[in-house]
Order: structure tokens, then sequence, then C-alpha cells
């Protein structure tokens, strides 16, 4: 998380300092490149929290919870459309309205994800390490392996398979021969 706090702050900085140049090699026209330089430096204030919804999406992936990152996605997203009208029309702050709808979503969906990982998968999520409970590492959900080794010609090893943190250590399961033998 500090690398990407560090990174997302990188780019900000870089948005706001480098918006006028870079937008003035792609816009000759003097009102495109004020819309474009407008446009890097509003998204320049989210591009933390762009940094911090992919680390925690990420995580949530990598611990196989992924039920809950369409949803808080697919609803950050949606809101970006009546947002976007309200601060466009009846706010008056036209295309500026349309980036800062994308920025505020963007901030509510990374703090929806962050509450997520923070959350865990319930009692117990985090694993303790010496700083005790909440050391920083979510606790990935159990996962099959195999116990057994590869044999000539098959691509996957024939034996016993077992669930990793099973609350039963003595849960195995057999891998039935693959059909083409």
């Amino acid at each position: 998380r500090l690398a990407a706090c560090g990174l997302a702050g990188l780019f900000s900085l870089s948005f706001l300092a480098l918006a006028e140049p870079v937008a003035a090699r792609f816009a000759a026209d003097a009102a495109v490149l004020r819309e474009a330089v407008l446009y890097v430096r509003v998204l320049a204030f989210s591009q933390f929290f762009v940094g911090m919804e992919a680390v925690h999406e990420k995580a949530l992936l990598g611990a196989g919870l992924t039920r809950p990152i369409p949803w808080i996605a697919g609803a950050g997203n949606l809101l970006r459309i009546p947002l976007t009208y309200l601060f466009a029309v009846p706010l008056g702050w036209g295309a500026a309205g349309v980036w800062w709808a994308i920025n505020l979503t963007s901030a509510l969906k990374a703090g929806l994800f962050w509450w997520r990982v923070r959350r865990g998968t319930g009692a117990g999520a985090w694993a303790s390490g010496p700083e005790g409970r909440g050391a920083g590492t979510l606790r990935a959900r159990p996962r099959w392996t195999c116990v057994g080794r590869a044999q000539p010609g098959h691509p996957r090893p024939r034996g016993r398979v077992s669930l990793e943190g099973s609350p039963e250590p003595s849960r195995r399961f057999a891998i039935p021969p693959p059909l083409h033998d």
C-alpha cells in the first residue's frame, strides 16, 4: 500500500505539473488546450484514490473474495450518471462536473474497497503476526493442493488433494485418473 501511495502521489504531482506541456502536444486550439489542461488537473486529484481502489480490489481478488468487487465497482460506476448530471447541468460546472463526478466516485469506491479489505472474511480473517491480530495481511480462503507427484504424460498429478486451512486436516479427496488412459 505504501508503494501505491507513493506512486499515486508521484502521478498526481506529474499530472498537476505537466498538464499544460503534455496537452499542448496534442491540441493547437486554445479552447481545446484550456479544457484538456483543466481535465488533467482535475484528474490529478483522483490518482491517489484510483491507486488505493486498485490495490484493495486486487487484495480482495487475491484472497478469493470476488463477490464484493463487481457490486462495489458497479454501484460506484452507476452513481457517476446522476452525479455527472447534477454537477454538469444544475450546478453549471459543465465538463468539469463530469470529471469531478468521476473523482468523487473513485474516492467512494476506494473507501468501500478499503473497508471490505479491513473487514476480511469474517472472524479471524486477519493473519496474526509479531504485532498480533491485524498485522496487515488478509488470510486467504483455503486452497486445494495436490499431494502426490505428476505422472509422465499427464498434466496433473495423481494422488490425494487436501484443503489447506481446513478445520479437519484429515479431509482428503482422491483425484480420479484421466479419462484418456
